[in-house]
């Protein structure tokens, strides 16, 4: 069953919903030389201003990103290489909803699909990457400088987001109150120990008491399978003092639903 099919099936009311989040996690990162000491090096090569120092401080600063990004993956149960096959193409494509860049680095597309990164950073970062990797001139040192910045800027950004992430999330409709459960309403759960994968459930009692005291449909969904991306874009965007409703809209248009000109949604914290 696809996911928008599975989700129909709750006849949520898309001009009210209410959102909660709730099993909070960290991701810690297990390299043996972890980012930020890439940056210290990154910073003691540089003051040295030879030609060697500043290639090195250039080298060390995209370490830093790659073994950051790759960390990232790492912990998420994703494929450092073969993402692409991993993700298969309905996946790649999510990558692209909503947005015009489809060009750069999978991995970067990736975070900024996340909201990992800004367009804007991952942008610097590219550049950085092609400063090195295709013009063999000696950095100038307003460049190396700016290239640590980068990488730094984007290791602190990459890691808050890491250590206060969700693996659990409520969408639902009517008479929300606040951490109580509403008439319709279904969990998403992340999982991503060995292979990563979303369970969607409904509440139990709410859906036994509607429907004749059915059990509660429940649905996995893959990695690799229509549905999953556009749900792993969802649970990296909720934030403890954001707004969803931006992201929950991009979720419901992602999976083909005509959603009606009054949307919104509350977050049941604030009630």
């Amino acid at each position: 069953m696809k996911l928008k099919d599975f989700i129909d099936q709750g006849k949520l009311d898309l001009t009210d919903l209410s959102f909660v989040y709730d099993g909070g996690t960290g991701y810690p990162i297990n390299s043996e030389i972890r980012p930020e000491e890439f940056i210290t090096f990154a910073k003691a090569d540089f003051l040295k201003s030879d030609t060697r120092g500043l290639v090195n401080a250039l080298c060390n600063a995209k370490r830093a990103i790659d073994c950051q990004t790759d960390g990232f993956l790492r912990v998420n149960a994703l494929a450092v290489d073969g993402l692409e096959k991993q993700l298969r193409p309905c996946g790649v494509a999510s990558l692209s909803f909503g947005t015009t860049q489809r060009d750069g680095p999978l991995k970067f597309r990736l975070l900024r699909a996340l909201g990992i990164a800004t367009p804007e950073l991952i942008t610097r970062m590219r550049r950085l990457r092609n400063l090195l990797e295709h013009e063999y001139r000696k950095p100038r040192p307003a460049d190396v400088r700016n290239a640590i910045g980068i990488a730094e800027l984007f290791v602190q950004a990459c890691r808050g987001r890491m250590q206060s992430c969700f693996q659990s999330i409520w969408i639902g409709s009517g008479n929300p109150r606040p951490m109580e459960s509403v008439e319709k309403e279904f969990r998403i759960w992340y999982t991503h120990e060995t292979t990563p994968y979303f369970d969607v459930k409904f509440l139990e009692n709410g859906w036994r008491l509607k429907n004749q005291n059915r059990k509660s449909p429940s649905l996995r969904v893959r990695v690799g399978e229509e549905g999953f991306m556009p749900l792993l874009k969802l649970i990296w965007h909720v934030d403890f003092y954001g707004d969803m409703t931006d992201p929950i809209r991009s979720f419901f248009l992602e999976l083909g639903f005509r959603l009606p000109a009054r949307f919104r949604v509350r977050d049941r914290h604030d009630l």
